[in-house]
């Protein structure tokens, strides 16, 4: 068993008096977590040691599950801690929350309903995870101080463009049903993940199909015209207006809110295409890591490493593949780092997080 000592490092704000801040609140004081180990017999093993439920002998009386069972991104989560104890939660029955590391909170006043004594919940409200780093996040139920602690940990979302996961809830978004059904007909035939292309869709335009950015990206997908200009040939007969070249992007948004300019105009404008548009783009971002050539630079510059092509199309669809190369180029693995970056890496983040809690339908 490969394991691995914690060398994340927590960033503090303080805030008057309160001491630092982090996604559970503020804290008094920060404990560093030695790191996450299997137990061994005759071991003496410290209380903020972590112990992974899964290498626990399958006679331990306890479980733990959280829910959401992934870290939401995009939005604040209420984070519900769900304990089954057959031996009975007990008056000295904690939680302990560890996060990036460090020892933030500790919890003794877990709900227990009055009829099972087996059965314990708490749950942390309002918690908001940082879009552009990792988050390390374990929960930890310790029954007394006698037992070892039994950890879960809440792993970040998955998400990939070859998955097949339909779009089951979209939080507080509105969108009409035929959006999402023509998102998932559409998604199929051109061998993406439909949750995913919806997870493009909610960060990009929060499903408005007038949206129009300060760079002329336009409609639920928010194609540039450089954007366009790739997938011209697989569309010849959209239509396409001249005025989006010519007037600022300002200008431009008068004339759509208007409807001086619509989808009789430029293709951008209707929905389905949009969609279509879209995913051409997002194929064409992904053939793009396919080439001998890009999959050259990723060997040269990740020797170690599988490149994540999901990130790669998706960094690329925000940032354009070049500046995704150079990133790589300067960085390796760690490309999503590069200061040209910083917004590519909160949209990487985010739309899988979208994708995986919409495949979910997990409504907070």
């Amino acid at each position: 068993m490969h394991l691995q000592k914690w060398g994340w490092t927590l960033c503090i704000f303080t805030i008057g008096c309160a001491g630092p801040s982090t996604p559970f609140g503020h804290v008094k004081s920060l404990t560093p977590v030695a790191q996450v180990i299997v137990p061994q017999k005759n071991k003496k093993l410290a209380s903020l040691q972590l112990i992974p439920s899964q290498y626990l002998q399958t006679s331990k009386p306890v479980s733990l599950s959280l829910s959401p069972d992934r870290q939401v991104l995009h939005d604040p989560m209420n984070l519900t801690v769900a304990i089954n104890d057959r031996k009975g939660i007990s008056h000295q029955s904690k939680l302990v929350v560890t996060f990036n590391g460090q020892k933030v909170k500790t919890i003794t006043d877990i709900f227990i309903p009055p009829d099972d004594r087996s059965k314990g919940y708490f749950t942390f409200r309002n918690v908001r995870l940082r879009d552009d780093r990792e988050n390390q996040i374990w929960t930890s139920y310790i029954r007394t101080q006698k037992d070892l602690p039994i950890s879960t940990e809440l792993l970040p979302p998955d998400c990939s463009l070859d998955q097949k996961q339909n779009i089951n809830h979209i939080g507080d978004f509105e969108t009409p049903e035929k959006t999402l059904r023509a998102i998932e007909s559409l998604a199929s035939r051109s061998h993406l993940n439909p949750s995913l292309i919806t997870g493009v869709i909610a960060q990009e335009s929060a499903f408005n199909p007038k949206a129009i950015s300060w760079a002329k990206a336009i409609g639920l997908t928010q194609v540039t015209p450089i954007g366009d200009e790739q997938i011209q040939d697989q569309f010849p007969d959209w239509p396409r207006s001249e005025s989006i070249k010519r007037l600022p992007a300002s200008v431009l948004k008068t004339m759509i809110i208007s409807n001086r300019l619509t989808a009789l105009d430029d293709w951008r404008l209707d929905p389905d295409k949009s969609i279509a548009g879209g995913l051409a783009l997002m194929n064409y971002m992904k053939a793009y890591w396919q080439r001998n050539e890009a999959l050259q630079v990723l060997n040269k510059n990740m020797p170690n490493h599988e490149p994540d092509l999901t990130s790669l199309t998706l960094a690329s669809y925000h940032s354009g593949p070049v500046r995704v190369r150079r990133a790589i180029v300067e960085k390796g693995a760690d490309y999503l780092t590069s200061t040209d970056l910083k917004e590519a890496n909160r949209y990487v983040r985010r739309v899988k997080s979208y994708c995986y809690h919409f495949s979910k339908g997990t409504d907070r």
